[in-house]
């Protein structure tokens, strides 16, 4: 049987790919390189531009459970990667896939901490720009849509190839209500156990807001994948610069004078964002019994 994981970005995914999927009995968790090789052509080209025979070469044959986890399958939250997301259900169901788990996350958490993820990537928009909440640029300038995170109708697309039964959607906060029950859910759908291991659940403390200011225009002289362009020298990536901010300065230092306040609360887009996904997360409960608002 071959299962895939295809969790939304900041959904507890290398949470449960360290600590729950490797304690599955009778499962094989493959490994995230073998993943990326099999997952990376059908998420970022065309189906007319890879051969899905040339994709399952990559694939394992063994005969135990094997189960793939890859969040990058459900697209980029960024810059448009992953469009055509909605034919990669179909595509997975060639590749021999039975059963797919989907994590999800309140929308507003989600989107707070993809701009903190956009900055530590490169990044040097504002959130409101970042955001666009006045809504003036057009849709191929946008940072990021709103769309994006309207779930059920992605999980309506993977019901059509699937069927309801061999989905499993799990949202970050039920894990964190109850991780046992959590484990408990994903061992009966995977048909397995999960092994007696103390879990800890680690929570990487995001930068504070001023670490996120300050880190973003210093962002403008660096070199990133986000943004290459650069004031001074390609050679000099943001990404040794992020670590010194979350390593030393951010902890013992520029956390007494800032707190982490999310920037959906500060700029008083809550509301809004609440009445865009409400028929979504609506619908989300009332067809899939999930809700987003466990605490």
């Amino acid at each position: 049987m071959n299962i895939v994981h295809i969790g939304f970005p900041k959904t507890a995914t290398t949470f449960l790919q360290w600590n729950v999927f490797p304690h599955l009995k009778g499962i094989h968790l493959v490994d995230y390189h073998v993943c990326r090789q099999i997952f990376q052509p059908i998420i970022y080209a065309d189906p007319l531009d890879y051969s899905i025979e040339d994709v399952k070469k990559h694939m394992i044959s063994e005969g135990e459970s094997l189960l793939y986890s890859f969040e990058s399958l459900v697209g980029s939250p960024f810059y448009y990667k992953g469009i055509g997301r909605s034919n990669i259900p179909i595509t997975l169901k060639r590749l021999g896939f039975e059963k797919v788990i989907i994590t999800l996350r309140k929308q507003e958490k989600a989107i707070d901490s993809y701009y903190r993820q956009y900055v530590v990537q490169g990044g040097t928009l504002s959130f409101r720009n970042w955001l666009d909440i006045d809504n003036k640029r057009p849709i191929p300038q946008k940072y990021f849509q709103l769309g994006y995170l309207e779930y059920d109708k992605l999980i309506d697309k993977y019901e059509e190839v699937f069927g309801g039964n061999n989905l499993l959607i799990l949202t970050q906060e039920s894990l964190k209500k109850d991780l046992n029950h959590f484990i408990d859910r994903i061992a009966e759908f995977t048909q397995s156990s999960h092994e007696n291991t103390a879990i800890q659940q680690n929570v990487n403390k995001s930068l504070t807001n001023l670490s996120i200011t300050i880190l973003r225009l210093i962002n403008h002289f660096t070199f990133s994948s986000v943004r290459p362009f650069h004031f001074i020298s390609k050679r000099i990536s943001n990404r040794p610069i992020w670590k010194i901010f979350a390593v030393i300065l951010d902890p013992y230092l520029i956390r007494f004078f800032s707190k982490r306040r999310s920037y959906v609360e500060k700029y008083q887009v809550d509301q809004t964002l609440n009445d865009f996904y409400a028929k979504s997360n609506t619908r989300l409960k009332d067809k899939w019994g999930v809700s987003l608002n466990e605490n």
